[in-house]
């Protein structure tokens, strides 16, 4: 709990300056296991702790900035990782709603200046038209990082550290296209920074396995199945791992296992039906081929 409360803090800080600053944003970032810089966390204890008493003494002369910090508190409170919901520390998805409040608060403070300040609604209107011409070239920019899978992970990858989903992401990008090799350096990369990532594991086993790497196939799929018991695709791929290794009788029990996961996976029953005629056990095949 105490992580999760200090990811919360140094969260609600993160989306504030993406408001202000909307740049490195990533499609995925890291939950900090490892904690957070002390700094990091008392100067979010600090900013959050000001903005709270501000909005607080200005509750009688400017109503609007209490009512739009507890908007943007509220909103966010479900989704702002107390109660932990995924890998990720935070996602721009969930500003969404919460950043509402702010943006009330924001315009209703600049109407006041303006009132206060003699400044017309012309010049307002010339500045929001270029702050808007500008966000919208960053939002452009932006969606250029979606174009392919590889160059959505590799941005990933230098907007973050410790980022074992981007490496997973961007190893099944280059497996994609053909490239095993450095599909394998990037899933190793994930297994590294995360030795519990299931999915890393899986996705290296079966890369390796067409490399001729059988018993490190193996490996990396025995360790996403101890990871994940009901990870029916592991037992598929170490199943496969095992024909080629010559344990027909343990890849059976493993296409076996798949099965008993999904009755109805047809992967798992085809691959059965193989194994079970390599063991020229052809009246037991039948019923599991295609």
């Amino acid at each position: 709990m105490p992580l999760r409360m200090a990811n919360a803090l140094v969260s609600c800080m993160v989306y504030l300056s993406q408001m202000v600053w909307p740049v490195g944003l990533a499609v995925f970032y890291p939950f900090a296991d490892n904690g957070f810089p002390i700094g990091e966390v008392a100067l979010a204890v600090l900013v959050f702790a000001g903005v709270s008493i501000v909005a607080f003494r200005w509750r009688r002369e400017q109503p609007w900035m209490l009512m739009g910090w507890l908007w943007y508190l509220v909103m966010l409170a479900p989704v702002v990782g107390i109660v932990q919901v995924g890998a990720q520390a935070h996602a721009d998805r969930y500003t969404y709603l919460p950043q509402i409040g702010i943006y009330v608060a924001v315009a209703w403070l600049a109407a006041n200046w303006g009132a206060k300040w003699h400044i017309g609604r012309a010049a307002f209107g010339g500045a929001m038209a270029i702050v808007l011409a500008v966000l919208a070239v960053c939002a452009w920019r932006q969606t250029a990082f979606w174009k392919t899978g590889e160059i959505l992970w590799t941005h990933a990858l230098a907007c973050t550290r410790g980022n074992a989903v981007a490496w997973n992401g961007l190893g099944l990008a280059f497996n994609q296209k053909g490239k095993a090799d450095d599909a394998i350096a990037c899933f190793q990369k994930a297994v590294q920074i995360n030795p519990n990532f299931a999915d890393a594991h899986n996705n290296l086993a079966l890369v390796l396995l067409p490399k001729g790497r059988v018993d490190d196939a193996i490996a990396h799929s025995r360790a996403a199945l101890r990871l994940r018991p009901d990870f029916k695709e592991s037992h598929i791929n170490l199943g496969n791992a095992l024909v080629q290794k010559g344990s027909v009788d343990e890849a059976i029990s493993q296409y076996q296992e798949a099965l008993e996961i999904n009755p109805n996976y047809g992967d798992a029953k085809y691959n059965l039906g193989l194994a079970l005629r390599q063991k020229a056990s052809r009246a037991d095949a039948v019923p599991h081929s295609p």
